[in-house]
């Protein structure tokens, strides 16, 4: 039971994949397994919401980095893990709307609202 406890309190996944294998083997109840198991499916939710970060950070995606960005928050992952994301999210946000304003400008016709559009 207390090699278990040690897994749990570290929190990596290969320690604690290790514990309940042994707390299985000898027998151990699976309620004193129960809160092991609860930690390793957080840690991967981790895991995986960090690969998701990363490959929305690469396809600067709006809609996959909104997406990694709540699952990263729903997985508690530190704020400074999603940091580069927000930034990204932001930055491409921002270049979304100016693509935007730029198209309805140019679709008036109009040299001032064209002018103020490129200037953003």
């Amino acid at each position: 039971k207390d090699a278990l406890m040690v897994a749990v309190q570290s929190r990596s996944i290969e320690q604690v994949q290790a514990a309940i294998a042994e707390a299985m083997d000898v027998g151990m109840a699976e309620e004193d397994i129960s809160t092991a198991r609860y930690v390793l499916e957080e840690e991967r939710r981790k895991i995986k919401a960090r690969e998701d970060l990363a490959g929305a950070v690469s396809s600067k995606d709006i809609a996959k980095l909104q997406a990694a960005l709540d699952e990263a928050k729903a997985s508690a992952l530190e704020a400074s893990e999603s940091a580069e994301a927000e930034k990204v999210l932001s930055r491409e946000m921002h270049q979304a709307e100016a693509r935007r304003q730029l198209e309805l400008a140019s679709a008036s016709g109009e040299v001032d609202q064209l002018s103020q559009a490129l200037s953003q």
